[in-house]
């Protein structure tokens, strides 16, 4: 019988794991568990989702078809835009006709208004 030992590695931010110290800590950068890679938009009221009719192409390269697809829309800026992991994993340049209009989360915003505030009052002593 043979018996290994194996390090496994952990997000700090999240469940995540993986055999691959790099592959860990390339994803705690843009985990969203992580409050300094977390944009303003990802608890915000205004983040909504909008289907884009968007024509895609067949690999065998003789058919076009068209395809509703989920888009992250921002309603208080009325724009479309996208998370950093999607620039991160060069999501923006294969499909660069879907993201020509849109633009990246803020980290910071002054229009956010999270989902959930919690007023002194309720807070339990």
């Amino acid at each position: 019988m043979k018996e290994l030992l194996k390090k496994v590695y952990y997000c700090e931010f999240c469940k995540k794991k993986g055999m691959r110290k790099h592959l860990i800590q390339s994803h705690e950068q843009i985990c969203w568990g992580n409050p300094a890679a977390r944009p303003a938009c990802a608890d915000c009221q205004h983040l909504t989702s909008e289907q884009f009719e968007r024509e895609r192409y067949h690999p065998t390269g003789d058919v076009t078809y068209t395809k509703g697809i989920p888009t992250p829309w921002c309603k208080l800026y009325n724009k479309q835009i996208h998370t950093p992991s999607a620039e991160y994993k060069g999501v923006t340049e294969r499909y660069a006709d879907d993201f020509q209009d849109s633009e990246v989360m803020p980290m910071e915003c002054v229009g956010q208004q999270p989902y959930r505030q919690l007023e002194a009052d309720t807070l339990l002593p």
